[in-house]
């Protein structure tokens, strides 16, 4: 077998194969090209974890992609059960949670392309909000300093959000 003339024929089929099985392009696994637009933290990944550490009592961030496969994690560790954390997806792609998301504190997923969780999916937070709404006006990028309440642009979306059959909840009492 000649490896010149074969390589480029498996190369352009492989391209053919992931163009025809993620025709949308690839999404990453666990969020991907966090930017920090105000208030202060990081963010760390490690293997199948992804942990945002959130130093402030606002933290927004502006996110390429948000997805959590199965038997993946993101866990936001916040200064306190009143810090909010608002995640903003910029990309062209719903996100998909399929995975775990847990904070002690408040989580905003904000996705105008629409968020899908799937029957694997567990949300373990203070507050949680997924909204396929963008925010709009002087508060598209909140920090709570001026008063002001949160104004949802609904002319901004043609995303949903799509939840499983069953969804549990518990009483913030149970969770200890």
């Amino acid at each position: 077998m000649n490896f010149t003339k074969s390589f480029p024929k498996t190369i352009a089929w492989l391209i053919i194969t992931m163009q025809i099985m993620f025709p949308g392009g690839m999404a990453y696994a666990l969020p991907h090209g966090a930017v920090i637009t105000s208030g202060r933290g990081f963010v760390t990944t490690s293997g199948s974890n992804a942990t945002v550490n959130q130093l402030s009592g606002v933290l927004n961030t502006n996110w390429s992609s948000f997805n959590v496969w199965k038997n993946q994690s993101v866990k936001f560790i916040q200064p306190n059960s009143s810090a909010l954390a608002i995640n903003t997806i910029l990309g062209n792609s719903a996100s998909k949670i399929l995975g775990n998301i847990s904070a002690n504190g408040q989580v905003w997923l904000i996705n105008p392309n629409g968020i899908l969780f799937g029957n694997s999916a567990i949300v373990n937070t203070r507050g949680f909000l997924a909204s396929a709404l963008n925010l709009s006006g002087s508060n598209s990028t909140p920090t709570f300093s001026g008063g002001e309440p949160f104004v949802f642009d609904f002319d901004s979306s043609e995303g949903a959000i799509t939840l499983p059959e069953t969804i549990n909840s518990v009483s913030m009492q149970d969770i200890k």
